[in-house]
């Protein structure tokens, strides 16, 4: 995935879950926004919203703590 895709919730929870933090990075995980609906694009994962803001405050808060 090149740093100007853009990957979908479920994309960016598989890399999350991988701890391809990097890659979630580049495809845009600190701009997701939950919608709708989200929770039903991984039925293995109904937290699938909570999990990538959970995802996205352990980051910023990590930048913070530098």
């Amino acid at each position: 995935m090149s740093p100007f895709d853009t990957a979908s919730p479920a994309q960016l929870l598989a890399l999350v879950l991988d701890d391809q933090w990097d890659a979630a990075l580049a495809a845009g995980l600190m701009d997701y926004v939950p919608q709708p609906g989200d929770e039903a694009l991984r039925p293995d994962h109904p937290d699938l919203p909570q999990r990538l803001q959970h995802a996205q405050q352990q980051l910023q808060r990590a930048w913070a703590a530098r």
